[in-house]
């Protein structure tokens, strides 16, 4: 009876280990997935000339760790929102410039000094536009406009229904998780018109 017992122990402590190892193995190995991801990701952050971008999977506390503008950035608009780090799906954020330079060369002289040059920047940083008038008919205009928009996505608790205006009834009104976005626009002179999200349900 003792031999059964120890035989069963020590199978059942063999089992216990080989789930264990494979466990451990697998967490192991989604790790390196995950270090490999991150890795491809700075990687393609270099390269500009690439039109595609990798997402980086981090934890909210290893984007703390990043301590750079773009994730103090974006840790202020989820302050700013009252959003717990529980609740949050995912940080985007976008930088773009817009510039176009065209130039205008007159048939009659316009400037009447020869040594005439003017070549200045009229606005801010966020929108500026370059002037360069030169001796005897140049005229150069080049506008730039900058964007950089923090994108926070996040889970919310939200009554079904319209939600009740005595705080008392919306406490037994049937909630639902929903997904929300936040778009901020740092350039003052930006108006979001629309902006449509849309995810992909697996059934």
């Amino acid at each position: 009876m003792k031999k059964k017992i120890i035989i069963i122990s020590l199978i059942a402590a063999l089992v216990l280990a080989c789930v264990s190892s494979i466990l451990y193995s697998r967490s192991l190995y989604n790790k390196l997935e995950v270090a490999t991801s991150n890795e491809k990701a700075f990687a393609a952050q270099l390269d500009k000339t690439k039109g595609e971008n990798y997402v980086f999977q981090l934890r909210i506390d290893q984007l703390e760790l990043f301590n750079d503008s773009i994730s103090d950035k974006l840790k202020k608009v989820q302050k700013e929102n009252n959003i717990k780090d529980s609740k949050i799906k995912e940080f985007q954020y976008i930088a773009t410039e817009y510039g176009k330079k065209d130039t205008v060369v007159l048939t009659d002289t316009i400037f009447k000094e020869q040594d005439f040059e003017l070549d200045t920047v009229v606005g801010d940083h966020w929108m500026n536009t370059k002037l360069n008038l030169k001796y005897p008919n140049f005229i150069c205009v080049k506008p730039n406009v900058k964007s950089e928009k923090e994108v926070v996505i996040y889970t919310k608790k939200e009554t079904v229904d319209p939600p009740k205006k005595f705080f008392l009834c919306r406490w037994f009104q049937k909630r639902h998780t929903v997904i929300k976005v936040i778009v901020n626009e740092e350039n003052p002179y930006i108006e979001n018109e629309e902006s449509i999200f849309i995810q992909n349900v697996k059934n």
